[in-house]
């Protein structure tokens, strides 16, 4: 049994509107195997994980798993349990899984839910050693060594506690979050509407600000300059030259790098010239320039400042040990990292103590080793700095300190510019008037562990604050949010709807089958009607409104790069892309693309093909309301919808109309819409109608909305590759992308309605269909007068030629005699025989692959024409 791919969905998707992993799994020899046919392997899994005892499964009680084991189940599924069980022994809420077969016989889909995503891909790994450990006779590794690799993954991959918090308070406010990297690089908001955060510093944050906080000379000369306290000192370089400074100073001191932070590399109190040597020594390891300063006693404060408000103050404490009279500081700094609070690094709220050359040179100032047993009760210090990066703790004592405090820090916040910023400050007590502050440092991106999680006293609510600051009241963090899905038409009302939102004025940023474009200019080329291209959109802080071709593939594969829409759209289902991603029906292929509008908050709207019932089933689905359109004014459920009082658009006596219950708007006349080619082009009739719902949905004025449809031309600037009509030579060329029987036939009878001589078919399906869907493709375009078959370049893994007998064996079904048909396998040959035997009033269809190759073989023909005219005229 092996792991042939680990997928990661970060938002909804087809399987769950929660985040997932897809384990697809290779049950290998083991495929036709059930639990019960395998010997103590139920026993001897239950003996390593006894906790699986409690798994409901589907009995909905408490043993139900066990009894599925024991009357035989396949082991994908023993696995799937397994990976919800240890992400829950690893402390993650996860309860959500489901097992699938699949095509091939051994292979299987393992959905589970995830709270770390980290964490679940090794849970994934660990799940499956473990039952080939049990398959093969052999020991697992210990539970409690493979509990801690998924902590250990999710500490080392997963938002450390200020970032952390700052997210939970972003979506508390039904703000959009996107995580940027693999680090702590946040985007709160879409497009235009974004802040990016990084623990707390802010997009806001001044890089020069930033520079000046870390530069504590600095910092320091520009605080004096504004008469805050701060202690006396200088930089020095060498060894010499911070032991002159101590004697000049006369006192205890402090040393520490002058760019250093959290703490490192910092020693206070120091009283002869030795620890000064050692404390040079120290300091030396984080940079050149060191700082010595004048020693000042007193309580250690942290201010946390937001946008020039003191939003929450903590006393720090080194990091110590409480003595009970039996342990030695060293079991006791053992004892103390065992508190589930601390961690590595910033991982959790508190870190762990580590034993250093600092550690041991405080304990020495005090005559002390790591032997000393401290009486119930004693506190030693470890340390003389108050960083909670090096162990130390903090007390919450915001609602105790005075308004001169408050005012210092608010003060210091704003002479070096930062719009969030740690200060700390040494007070001789928290009543102490703003004369009697001293500042020591001034931090850029201060760690917020020690306000939302003192270890004493309230928390305080600061990752609210700056998010406040970020977003205030006034300013959301949404852009209008569109995405369109369905079989065909999507490009089109993609553009569509764009090509409307920028007519009135809007910076509309839209994603498609052929590229990303933003403000009009294609900045991505290629088929991103996905996940990646939906991504590109929401993060660039240009965009004011995005509207997002979302294909099934990119559903299936990634799911939704968003977390709701403001309108979904379904323009119709047909069949295509069947047996792929184990959509093999079309209500297989409707259930998958509904997540579409699923995903529309609830005071948006669900746009539906009230002509398509598969398309008009799925409002039941909606979570919102629904605007229907048809091409009909008469469709039942329409005029149903409308007798409710709800909204609708469709075609009356040649006009679009806009109706809500009886108040009715007229919007244009179908003969005026140029994408619908005077209305003969019934399937852009459809797109136009789709592409309006959703305007109107959006609450665009209609005057926007008319102007927008009666400017999109079906031609090569506003619309490529899309019901585009070409002239060589007296011959018409209809360019379209159809690539399905759906779209062949409305291809088909938009040709017939544009009264040509003759019919002429360039036809072509994607290798990846299924042989009875190209056939029917074959049947279709029996339609045409002639026909000329050839093949996609890529043939998706098929063989050449298999596509092309495929298509004649349709036309064959369909009784087209050969003579009407000729084989021409390479796209640009194809056209380039359909032009030479053409005739005067003739209209050749072309199903391209690339439409820039058979644009090339129109524009030589064309060119061959005019030489040809230019030599006759000579």
């Amino acid at each position: 049994m092996e792991i042939i791919d680990i997928a990661v969905y970060t938002g909804k998707n087809v399987y769950s509107y929660y985040p997932v992993i897809k384990l697809t799994l290779d049950l290998g020899e083991y495929k036709d195997k059930t639990t019960d046919q395998l010997a103590l392997f139920t026993d001897r899994l239950l003996s390593m994980l006894p906790t699986l005892r409690e798994h409901h499964c589907s009995r909905s009680t408490p043993g139900g798993f066990v009894q599925r084991m024991q009357e035989g189940t396949y082991l994908g599924h023993v696995v799937e349990h397994i990976i919800l069980e240890l992400q829950s022994l690893a402390g993650f809420k996860v309860t959500y899984g489901k097992t699938r077969s699949t095509d091939a016989p051994a292979i299987y889909e393992i959905v589970a839910e995830y709270q770390s995503p980290a964490a679940a891909k090794e849970a994934a790994c660990q799940a499956v050693c473990l039952v080939n450990a049990l398959l093969k006779g052999q020991v697992p590794p210990p539970l409690d060594t493979v509990v801690k690799r998924l902590q250990d993954k999710a500490a080392y991959f997963d938002l450390g506690p200020s970032s952390r918090s700052l997210v939970q308070a972003a979506l508390a406010r039904d703000l959009p979050v996107l995580r940027l990297d693999d680090d702590s690089l946040i985007q709160i908001g879409y497009g235009c509407k974004q802040r990016r955060i990084e623990a707390a510093l802010t997009s806001l944050t001044s890089c020069l600000a930033v520079d000046i906080a870390g530069d504590k000379s600095r910092t320091k000369r520009i605080l004096r300059r504004a008469a805050i306290m701060i202690p006396e000192g200088e930089v020095v370089l060498s060894e010499e030259e911070a032991v002159a400074a101590f004697l000049q100073l006369g006192g205890p001191v402090v040393i520490k790098p002058e760019s250093g932070n959290q703490g490192k590399g910092v020693s206070l109190n120091l009283k002869d010239v030795a620890e000064v040597k050692a404390a040079y020594t120290l300091a030396r390891n984080y940079g050149q320039r060191v700082l010595i300063e004048r020693y000042v006693s007193g309580r250690h404060l942290r201010a946390l400042v937001v946008n020039g408000k003191t939003v929450a103050v903590a006393e720090r404490l080194p990091a110590h040990v409480v003595g009970d009279g039996e342990h030695n500081l060293r079991q006791l700094i053992e004892l103390t990292n065992m508190d589930p609070r601390r961690g590595n690094g910033h991982e959790k709220e508190l870190t762990k103590i580590t034993v250093d050359s600092v550690v041991i040179m405080a304990l020495a100032r005090h005559g002390l080793t790591f032997d000393y047993v401290p009486a119930p009760g004693e506190m030693v210090c470890l340390r003389q700095n108050a960083n909670l990066s090096t162990g130390g703790t903090a007390r919450d004592v915001t609602a105790t300190i005075s308004a001169g405090i408050k005012e210092v820090a608010e003060r210091a916040t704003r002479t070096i510019g930062l719009d969030v910023a740690g200060v700390d400050m040494v007070v001789p007590d928290f009543t102490a008037m703003a004369s009697k502050v001293t500042v020591i440092e001034v931090n850029a991106a201060p760690g917020l562990r020690m306000h939302i999680a003192p270890s004493e006293g309230s928390p305080q609510p600061v990752a609210e604050a700056i998010v406040d600051y970020l977003f205030p009241a006034n300013r959301g963090g949404r852009i209008p949010l569109v995405s369109v899905t369905g079989t065909n038409g999507k490009t089109t009302t993609v553009r569509l709807i764009a090509h409307i939102l920028a007519g009135s004025g809007s910076k509309v940023g839209f994603t498609s089958t052929d590229g990303v474009y933003i403000d009009g200019k294609c900045v991505w080329t290629g088929d991103y009607a996905g996940y990646r291209g939906a991504r590109m959109l929401l993060e660039d802080p240009v965009v004011e409104t995005v509207v997002l071709e979302t294909a099934r593939g990119g559903l299936i594969r990634d799911g939704l790069a968003y977390d709701w829409a403001d309108v979904g759209v379904i323009t119709n289902i047909s069949e295509d892309h069947l047996g792929q991603y184990g959509i093999d029906s079309l209500e297989d292929l409707a259930r998958a693309k509904a997540l579409v509008i699923e995903a529309i908050h609830e005071h948006g709207y669900v746009v539906l093909n009230a002509d398509d019932s598969l398309v008009a089933s799925l409002a039941k689905r909606a979570r919102c309301q629904v605007i229907y359109f048809s091409t009909t004014a008469d469709n039942y459920l329409v005029q149903q919808h409308l007798q409710a009082g709800k909204k609708a658009l469709f075609v009356q006596n040649g006009v679009i109309v806009a109706q809500e219950g009886i108040n009715c708007r007229r919007i244009a006349k179908v003969g005026q819409i140029p994408v619908t080619l005077s209305g003969r082009a019934r399937h852009n009739l459809a797109n136009a109608l789709a592409a309006a719902a959703t305007v109107w949905g959006l609450g665009i004025p209609l005057g926007t909305l008319r102007r927008g449809l009666r400017t999109f031309y079906s031609d090569l600037s506003t619309n490529p590759g899309r019901a585009n009509l070409l002239s060589v030579n007296n011959v018409r060329v209809l360019v379209d992308y159809g690539h399905n029987a759906a779209s062949y036939q409305s291809t088909l009878e938009l040709a017939r309605a544009l009264n040509a001589r003759r019919l002429l078919g360039v036809i072509g399906v994607p290798g990846d269909r299924p042989d009875d869907l190209v056939q029917k493709v074959g049947q279709v375009a029996a339609g045409f007068d002639y026909i000329y078959v050839k093949e996609d370049e890529d043939r998706r893994g098929r063989s050449a030629g298999e596509i092309a007998e495929l298509l004649l064996k349709g036309l064959r079904t369909a009784g087209v005699p050969t003579d009407r048909v000729r084989v021409i396998l390479r796209e640009d040959e194809a056209l380039k025989a359909a032009l030479a035997e053409s005739q005067s009033g003739d209209l050749i269809v072309v199903f391209y692959e690339q439409l820039e190759r058979i644009l090339r073989v129109v524009q030589r023909a064309e060119q061959e024409r005019v030489r040809f005219q230019e030599k006759a005229s000579s």
